[in-house]
């Protein structure tokens, strides 16, 4: 049987030096009959340092981890973690933690891209359809007209209208605003189909 030499607790970890088998290399397991064997806990022993009799056990710990730092540090606490134990990943900041993204590696944003991406505009399109008894003449003869509004004003007229439909007309618009505009057969004649209408803000970038 092992013979305890010396021991000296720091927190939870209990430091042995017990009359083993000298020639067990650093790292490995207590072997059988020895102390640690004996204890019911030899898989949670190994040599330490250069001494070749020193020995070490980690008794349970109830520390709970810190949160991932952005710096190394030794650490102060006399306490072990678990095996599950977990960090959380807390607030990190930038700068070079990671490399920046590229078209093939993922990354951080860089301040450029960040700026870029900010300044994207998504261009609102517009499209209906406009029912052939919502056209109708001003005066008799007058071409039939029809008004379209929009659900929510664009940011400007800076936008591009088409026109289509089955009945064959000079299509043509007038009356452009923010809000919508009006459509002009620039016929007389009664329609017989529905006619379609769409609306795309232009680029001005």
């Amino acid at each position: 049987m092992a013979n305890i030499v010396s021991e000296r607790t720091i927190g939870n970890i209990l430091f042995l030096q017990v009359d083993v088998d000298p020639s067990l290399p650093t790292g490995v397991e207590a072997p059988m009959g020895s102390l640690a064997t004996i204890l019911g806990v030899g898989d949670l022993w190994q040599k330490v340092g250069n001494n070749l009799t020193d020995w070490a056990i980690i008794l349970a710990g109830t520390g709970t981890p810190v949160t991932i730092g952005s710096t190394n540090q030794e650490g102060v606490a006399d306490l072990a973690a678990r095996s599950d134990h977990v960090h959380a990943h807390g607030d990190q900041g930038g700068g070079s933690l990671h490399d920046e993204a590229t078209t093939l590696t993922a990354g951080f944003m860089s301040t450029t891209d960040k700026d870029k991406l900010d300044s994207i505009h998504v261009l609102k399109v517009y499209a209906n359809t406009v029912l052939a008894t919502a056209f109708s003449s001003a005066t008799p003869g007058a071409p039939k007209k029809a008004a379209v509004l929009f659900t929510t004003p664009l940011p400007s007229t800076a936008y591009t209208i088409t026109i289509t439909s089955a009945d064959v007309r000079v299509w043509t618009f007038e009356s452009k605003a923010t809000t919508g505009f009006t459509i002009n057969s620039n016929s007389n004649q009664v329609l017989s189909g529905e006619v379609h209408w769409q609306a795309i803000e232009d680029y001005q970038g």
